[in-house]
């Protein structure tokens, strides 16, 4: 199998006071060359392209709340055949999201909050009568809200936070998965994560944080029967910076990082009801040591 893709954009971005305005196009050819050497009926050639745009506006109020409006499209061509043999069209998808980011003037913060729609078309799903193969449904549209907070709450602690609500679900054109949930796809994910700097001291240069992940149930096919459960994973990271202790040493970094720190089993997907789903990484604890200058 040979896949090919190229393309051209053009973007430009201008301010006028306090109003930013951005906007590109892109243009892409895609080339697929497929060759099945069992002779089964597997081969196929297909050559797409296609022209998107993208644009938007931003007004910064001097107070620290700047308000947004985003537009956007996308393009994926489908390396696959239907069991007709028939070469898939791309999916193609346009986003608008409208938003608000304030960055307050009285300490060290940034927030933001979206509210956005996607549109999805021509999307692949697992063929209900042949179950080896795909289909291609109407459509899948997503809608949500989504918050995020940096906060610096004093010099050594600093603290991030992520929320997002989606409601994601199959357009009309897509036969019985029409108002369905796709499947791998969570209502709800949150996550927050903690980190304390030592700057003063005999442990001065250490650094240590921890964090909490969430994700909600997904399903686990298109029978719309089984759902995965949510889980709750823990992760955690230590550092020490060298300088603090040796000067000569500055940019050298030693860091510990441990992901699902409580080894919590988990399933982050699945293949099908009939075949099974994906166990999640186990507690995986990563050191290393970095210079920088």
């Amino acid at each position: 199998m040979t896949t090919n893709q190229e393309g051209i954009y053009g973007e430009d971005q201008m301010t006028w006071g306090h109003l930013h305005v951005q906007g590109g196009v892109r243009h892409d050819w895609s080339t697929i060359d497929t060759r099945d050497q069992t002779d089964s009926g597997g081969s196929f050639n297909q050559s797409d392209q296609a022209t998107t745009w993208r644009g938007g506006i931003l007004y910064a109020f001097p107070i620290g709340l700047s308000p947004y409006f985003h537009y956007a499209e996308s393009f994926q061509p489908a390396n696959n055949l239907s069991f007709n043999g028939t070469p898939f069209k791309p999916t193609r998808g346009r986003q608008f999201e409208v938003g608000l980011k304030y960055q307050p003037h009285g300490f060290n913060g940034f927030f933001t909050a979206a509210l956005y729609d996607l549109k999805q078309s021509n999307v692949l799903v697992t063929d209900p009568v042949h179950i080896d193969f795909y289909t291609q449904t109407g459509g899948i549209r997503s809608r949500g809200i989504e918050l995020e907070a940096h906060v610096d709450l004093t010099r050594n602690l600093n603290i991030i936070a992520a929320y997002t609500y989606q409601d994601v679900a199959y357009t009309r054109g897509s036969g019985d998965l029409t108002g369905e949930r796709p499947i791998a796809v969570p209502k709800q994910t949150f996550s927050v994560w903690g980190h304390y700097d030592l700057r003063n001291g005999p442990l001065r240069g250490l650094g240590f944080g921890a964090g909490v992940r969430y994700n909600g149930n997904t399903l686990v096919d298109n029978t719309l029967e089984y759902v995965t459960p949510s889980y709750v994973l823990v992760d955690a990271q230590a550092q020490y910076s060298l300088d603090a202790v040796a000067p000569r040493m500055k940019g050298m970094l030693f860091q510990v990082t441990a992901q699902n720190l409580l080894n919590q089993r988990y399933y982050p997907g699945c293949a099908g009801a009939d075949t099974g789903c994906y166990i999640g990484a186990n507690r995986n604890v990563i050191g290393k040591v970095t210079y920088s200058w």
